[in-house]
């Protein structure tokens, strides 16, 4: 009931059966059950292609994981634990990071995920974590729910997002700065009052 399995099955696109690729990965529960994918290059040497997976094993255990996409090997992960967050509904955000070379040797991702927390006992922990390769770049702080990670901007250097504090508070459309000016403190770029009635949830 609380442990999840990630399964890894290819197929050509010929009519043959799936092929296994790994073993069966068990994690704890899985915050997000629809899957990411991106690439991670922890090394920087060679990029690999990855899933992000939030996994979640009880109050401020949350980590959120690299997988292998071809073994299902983890490749890197990040501990929330210091953080007294408690869980995350969402999926998380990944966005190509060239690293700024001509090269794509050291291609890597950065994600971002929306994590939530009790604003009562872990007030300042809820907001929009920045990781790259298991290193946290930055954290936007913000005390209201979000109803999701975000989506970048055409050139990538804004995440926006949705928030509100509750059902009977009008919602924002926030966008926060992917490169904020003094890191590891996120930055937003400007907010707006929008009315989305009851559907932003």
């Amino acid at each position: 009931q609380n442990n999840k399995r990630i399964y890894g099955l290819s197929s050509a696109l010929a009519a043959q059966p799936l092929q296994t690729l790994f073993n069966p990965v068990d994690l704890g529960q899985v915050q997000n059950i629809y899957l990411s994918l991106g690439q991670a290059n922890p090394n920087g040497q060679a990029p690999v292609p990855v899933i992000y997976v939030m996994e979640y094993t009880g109050i401020n255990r949350t980590t959120l994981k690299a997988l292998s996409q071809n073994t299902g090997a983890q490749v890197w992960s990040y501990n929330f634990n210091n953080t007294d967050s408690l869980q995350t509904r969402f999926i998380p955000v990944s966005q190509r990071d060239d690293r700024g070379t001509a090269t794509s040797a050291d291609d890597t991702d950065t994600v971002y995920t929306a994590l939530l927390a009790d604003h009562w006992t872990y007030p300042g922990t809820r907001g929009i974590y920045a990781l790259r390769d298991g290193q946290m770049l930055w954290r936007f702080s913000h005390d209201q729910e979000f109803t999701g990670s975000g989506a970048l901007s055409r050139d990538g250097e804004k995440l926006y997002l949705i928030t509100r504090s509750d059902p009977f508070t009008s919602t924002k459309l926030m966008a926060v700065k992917t490169k904020p000016e003094q890191p590891p403190v996120g930055q937003s770029a400007w907010a707006q009052p929008v009315d989305l009635g009851f559907e932003a949830f």
